[in-house]
């Protein structure tokens, strides 16, 4: 093949291993978020949350994965039921109950897991009072949040049928009257005693951390198209 007749190709190989590179590049990078997310994690778990009350200031904060406890009042007339949910693999929802804190303000307490065919009135008197108390008086311990908007496949919210797929705290704020709602979300803690509803999220993000290998593939690939290219086109 003469030069002339080898440019295009050239182009096309350059073009790729670039593409590949640059896969191979992004998922390093996305390695070093991945591990100081994994760090994070590793140094809130080790706290002791009960001794860090959190505040309407720590709300305002652009820090996520924060563990602490919240004291205030459930409204457990404001309650919401966001899906679907999986635990287990079984189906079913969250429920996220609004907190009324000492100063006033609002936040959205994720309280758990729950069936798909459970309902509010499925929960007893004497579980909400257990759940008031605890929020009242110690307070609770979990983990601090930034908003999720959802995916891009995620349905949009139906206020108006009160459905909801994702918590917008903004719109649930707007649907449910709630005043002064941070615009955070916080996780409870607990116990998984199986059929005692809502079964706490766990606050232990365990996100999978196969960057590297992906990089390797990508890097590996690009170097492969290489070989190929001289293989091919100029080995003599």
């Amino acid at each position: 093949m003469s030069k002339q007749d080898l440019w295009l190709p050239t182009l096309m190989t350059l073009l790729g291993i670039a593409i590949l590179c640059g896969l191979g590049a992004w998922q390093m990078h996305r390695l070093s978020w991945k591990e100081d997310l994994l760090r994070q994690m590793d140094a809130e778990l080790s706290k002791d949350a009960s001794q860090i009350l959190l505040d309407s200031e720590d709300f305002k904060s652009d820090d996520d994965l924060r563990r602490g406890s919240v004291r205030g009042t459930y409204d457990f007339e404001k309650q919401i039921l966001v899906g679907p949910r999986t635990y287990k693999n079984l189906p079913g929802r969250h429920v996220y109950t609004p907190l009324r804190l000492e100063d006033g303000t609002y936040i959205l307490i994720n309280r758990g897991w729950v069936p798909v065919d459970w309902t509010s009135g499925h929960e007893t008197p004497e579980s909400r009072d257990a759940a008031q108390n605890a929020a009242q008086s110690g307070g609770i311990i979990g983990m601090l949040r930034r908003k999720w908007d959802g995916s891009p496949f995620t349905p949009d919210n139906k206020p108006e049928a009160d459905k909801w797929y994702k918590p917008d705290t903004q719109a649930i704020a707007r649907a449910k009257n709630i005043p002064a709602l941070h615009d955070v979300l916080f996780m409870l803690e607990g116990g998984e005693t199986e059929g005692d509803y809502p079964i706490a999220v766990s606050t232990k993000v365990t996100p999978p951390n196969n960057h590297l290998q992906y990089a390797i593939f990508w890097f590996t690939m690009a170097g492969i198209l290489a070989v190929i290219f001289v293989l091919r086109f100029l080995r003599k």
